[in-house]
């Protein structure tokens, strides 16, 4: 049967008295847990902040991946950006990029990005002073609350006020297509943006990073919002 890893340490433990043979497999899914801003989130703030590359690497330098793999994998993982197990489509440098732990300059690129004034609860405002609340979210499945847990108090801890919350699968579905989700978590392969790129993709995956975007794919250009050169081109590899 199929079970989390956080469960493997003590049935490891208990292998002899219980009569099994525990062992654990390579993941489906080479990143188990990702963390996905949705790029065309009906919010045009959110929106605008979301494409800015600086900002989704300050939120990969907040995650302290290395205390995750401990608490959640007992060590056994590997940290790593979202890659792909297809060999021609690995890149061993693209998956080690921005994956330390540096809060330090997470704080100074979101400084820089405008977001250095902060409310009365020490959280960090839009420049023109409005609360910047963002919501964290995806499905209550397997053990995903315990790395959302962790994700949401890096993120605090750099000065995002944070709202989570977790969902039955078909209402997170909701939330994914009809462009209210902030930023999202869930497991993922980096061809799942080849196969968005083509609208073959998995639904759920496809809605994640851009959810106007893949409308537009699949409507053949008649709906949603144009995607950008990068991912039409990635769909004609």
């Amino acid at each position: 049967a199929e079970m989390t890893m956080s469960i493997y340490p003590e049935l490891k433990r208990r292998e002899e008295v219980l009569g099994l043979e525990v062992w654990y497999t390579r993941n489906r899914f080479p990143s188990a847990f990702c963390i996905i801003p949705n790029q065309t989130i009906n919010d045009p703030k959110k929106r605008e902040l979301y494409r800015k590359f600086d900002f989704r690497k300050a939120l990969s330098l907040a995650i302290n991946r290395d205390e995750m793999n401990d608490l959640i994998f007992s060590g056994l993982g590997t940290p790593q950006q979202m890659v792909s197990l297809d060999p021609n489509l690995y890149d061993e440098e693209v998956a080690n990029q921005y994956i330390q732990y540096d809060p330090d300059e997470a704080n100074r690129l979101l400084d820089e990005l405008g977001l250095n004034k902060r409310n009365s609860e020490g959280f960090r405002t839009w420049p023109d002073g409005e609360d910047l609340t963002i919501t964290f979210e995806h499905a209550a499945i397997r053990d995903w609350d315990r790395f959302g847990e962790l994700i949401v108090r890096y993120l605090q801890d750099v000065g995002l006020d944070m709202n989570y919350k977790t969902y039955t699968y078909g209402a997170y579905k909701d939330s994914l297509s009809q462009g209210l989700a902030d930023i999202s978590g869930f497991h993922a392969d980096l061809s799942t943006i080849l196969r968005f790129a083509t609208g073959m993709g998995s639904r759920y995956q496809g809605w994640l990073f851009g959810s106007a975007w893949r409308t537009w794919i699949n409507s053949g250009g008649e709906s949603g919002e144009e995607p950008p050169e990068w991912l039409k081109e990635s769909g004609e590899m």
